[in-house]
Parts: structure tokens; C-alpha cells; sequence
């Protein structure tokens, strides 16, 4: 890998989701197959800015000699919903407890990469305060994987 200044991004993502099903490199293997791919998927809509997810360090095992060996990983995703209408609600719920396939798609128009978290089974939270934006919370958590690729598949969108 090139150190290189230009590889350095602040990328901004959409949010789009479906009923888990299968996922695979051929989905996205060209452009006419990824078009395909995503209008499997339904725009999210509105979300605040920060939507994503990260990986961590599970669980860590101390050696007698002082070493730590990382047993696994663990993956948390979350979206912050800002349309809030009673059908954005009940659309949302629909979605608690049901395994849901969630790809970011990056909005800037260079060739980026896209991220799907397959087969995610999510929860939802609200926030709602007097004189502030009212917000459906999705969050997904994943433990002790065997690698981060176990919780999202990172891809390069076709241009051809």
C-alpha cells in the first residue's frame, strides 16, 4: 500500500435496506448487474449524518506472558432516522427482529467503494424530546466474530 494523501476521504453515505437474501461478488461484478442489485434495495430516506458502523476487539485472552491474543471481533451498526411520520415508523418496525440486509452507498460521485451488512437482525429506538428532531434509532450488534469481513463486505462500485 502507497502512502498517499489522495486515498485519505470523508465520505458521506446513503442508507438503503432489504430482506436479507443472498449476496455475493456477481451482484456486483459490472455496473448492470449492480443497478440490478441495488433496486433490490429501498432508499432509506433521511438520516443523520454520522450513519455507519464500526469494529472492534472482542474477546481478549491474557497470555502468561503478558501478551493478549484478540479471541474475535465484535460489529456495531447504527442509523439515526429523521423522518419520523407515522408510516415511517410502522415501515421501520417492520424490520425489528427480521434479518435485513443494509448497504451504504457513498454519495460523492469519484469511484468509491460500497458496504453491505448482510443478513443483520436489528433493533429500534426512539428519541423523541419536546423542541428537539425527533429520531428512529436501527442498531445492529454482532460478537466474537472471526473476522471483521464476518460482519460487512466492503466492495468497489462498477463504473462499466
Amino acid at each position: 500500500m502507497a502512502r498517499t494523501a489522495a486515498s485519505v476521504k470523508k465520505r458521506r453515505y446513503k442508507l438503503y435496506y432489504r430482506a436479507a437474501d443472498t449476496f455475493g461478488s456477481a451482484q456486483y461484478a459490472d455496473l448492470s448487474s449492480y443497478n440490478t442489485f441495488l433496486d433490490t434495495f429501498t432508499d432509506a430516506g433521511y438520516c443523520r449524518a454520522g450513519l455507519g458502523f464500526t469494529t472492534e476487539k472482542g474477546d481478549v485472552e491474557e497470555c502468561d506472558d503478558g501478551t493478549e491474543i484478540v479471541m474475535g471481533f465484535n460489529g456495531n451498526f447504527e442509523a439515526e432516522f429523521l423522518q419520523t411520520t407515522v408510516a415511517d415508523y410502522t415501515a421501520l418496525e417492520a424490520l425489528e427482529g427480521v434479518s435485513t440486509d443494509f448497504l451504504l452507498v457513498p454519495t460523492g460521485t469519484e469511484t468509491l467503494h460500497a458496504i453491505c451488512i448482510p443478513a443483520a437482525t436489528p433493533y429500534l429506538g426512539e428519541e423523541v424530546a419536546s423542541g428537539s428532531t425527533e429520531v428512529i434509532k436501527i442498531m445492529y450488534s454482532k460478537t466474537n466474530l472471526a473476522a471483521k469481513s464476518d460482519f460487512r463486505t466492503r466492495f468497489t462500485i462498477p463504473t462499466s
